[in-house]
């Protein structure tokens, strides 16, 4: 019987590893918003407009980038309050258009803005949870 067992197993998962593997969507597929990135409503296979979307939400570079020739103008770029706002300090050769990099060097500033604002307000909720204030710091 044991003889049996072990090619029966590996036989067992020989055959759902490919048939996982040819069901598999691939990442082309998934990625609906054609950003590059995989959302986690994109992962888990629900379509973006299925899914409520965050207030603050901003369109990645491939969305605001209609033409396709890789960078972002003023106007494809007014489609982001955040980033038309930053626009003329996101432009660093000053040639009235955003590259990649510009564009991610911005909206990451952004990011980290709003992780340090997140974690701040997670610190004060844990000290009013305690019932503790928060003492200033010295210089």
């Amino acid at each position: 019987m044991r003889k049996l067992t072990i090619p029966l197993i590996a036989s067992l998962t020989l055959a759902v590893s490919a048939a996982w593997a040819r069901d598999k969507p691939s990442f082309d597929a998934l990625d609906k918003n054609n950003d590059n990135r995989l959302s986690r409503a994109e992962y888990a296979g629900t379509a973006p407009s299925k899914v409520k979307a965050r207030k603050d939400a901003d369109p990645g570079f491939n969305r605001l980038d209609r033409n396709n020739d890789g960078y972002l103008s003023r106007a494809e770029a007014s489609r982001n309050p955040y980033l038309i706002e930053r626009f003329n300090a996101a432009d660093k050769n000053d040639d009235g258009r955003l590259n990649r990099a510009e564009y991610l060097a911005t909206m990451t500033r952004k990011d980290v803005r709003s992780g340090v604002a997140k974690l701040e307000q997670r610190r004060e909720q844990r000290s009013a949870a305690a019932g503790t204030t928060r003492q200033p710091s010295l210089p």
